[in-house]
């Protein structure tokens, strides 16, 4: 007796081949969103910590009763470095800080940046003092009402490979207050980006 010819189940080769194009043209879309996610994610993050870390600066000099600095520093298109410690008289930057790393693939933006800047060969630097009375002032030892105008400013971060997408914290009051913006496409009336 012959046995009966059964159905196989299974996938042909054409059914395979159309079911790997579909996948590729979904993961074609969907990982440059997702690593765009990601970069957008890791700015904001950055974002915050030096915003958190100019309110943590500002505390410290009003805790203290003393001049506080938030610095910051980058050697050419490397991570960026801050850094919260007591504003020295004479040193734009005091050695022997310990400096924190931004996250992986963030910089600065050194020509959205306005705080007082510093550069050592390959190396910028900017600081943000604040006063015991909690001000921002433009060196150490100033009073709210000597620099306070100088010593507003703007600190910018940007993916490394896009310098379209930008995130800043600006001081923008002589009492210290700050605010989180983000990059725009047309420049303000000081031909800064991030405002």
């Amino acid at each position: 007796m012959s046995k009966p010819w059964k159905n196989e189940q299974g996938f042909t080769l054409l059914e395979l081949l159309v079911g790997l194009v579909i996948i590729g043209i979904l993961a074609a879309i969907f990982i440059p969103t997702w690593l765009g996610f990601l970069q957008r994610q890791r700015l904001n993050k950055a974002n915050s910590r030096i915003w958190q870390g100019m309110e943590k600066t500002k505390q410290k000099a009003v805790t203290n009763q003393r001049d506080w600095q938030l610095s910051f520093r980058q050697e050419g298109e490397k991570r960026g470095e801050w850094a919260i410690h007591p504003s020295v008289k004479g040193d734009f930057v005091p050695d022997h800080v310990n400096w924190q790393p931004l996250e992986e693939g963030i910089i600065f933006d050194i020509e959205n940046s306005s705080f007082e800047q510093e550069e050592t060969g390959e190396i910028t630097e900017w600081r943000v003092i604040f006063n015991h009375y909690g001000c921002p002032v433009f060196r150490p030892g100033n009073a709210c009402t000597q620099t306070s105008f100088w010593a507003l400013g703007t600190v910018t971060v940007r993916p490394r490979n896009d310098d379209t997408l930008k995130r800043c914290v600006i001081i923008s009051t002589l009492l210290g207050s700050m605010r989180k913006a983000e990059g725009q496409n047309t420049p303000n009336n000081k031909d800064r980006y991030c405002y």
